[in-house]
């Protein structure tokens, strides 16, 4: 929700899908917002420990959750909008 939180066009999509269409057991998680973005300059370290562009944060969300995946999933990523790509 921070990621949109000063917008009032605010939406976040959170699916799901199998994950057997790329030859893998499991299930495929996909969250995408139409937030700012993460700072280039952070993108390299966004889901190390203490990684934050916010003053106040302690940079730990990204990389708690992506820790609480099962070690055989994938490893979480970040990727911009294609419109955020131009």
């Amino acid at each position: 929700m921070e990621a949109t939180r000063n917008r009032k066009d605010a939406s976040i999509d959170i699916r799901t899908q199998s994950a057997a269409a790329k030859g893998a057991g499991g299930v495929e998680v996909s969250v995408q917002d139409n937030g700012g973005g993460i700072p280039p300059e952070l993108k390299e370290n966004v889901f190390s420990p203490f990684c934050t562009g916010k003053g106040g944060g302690m940079g730990l969300g990204l990389p708690i959750a992506q820790r609480t995946w099962p070690t055989t999933m994938e490893t979480s990523t970040s990727t911009p909008a294609p419109e955020a790509q131009q």
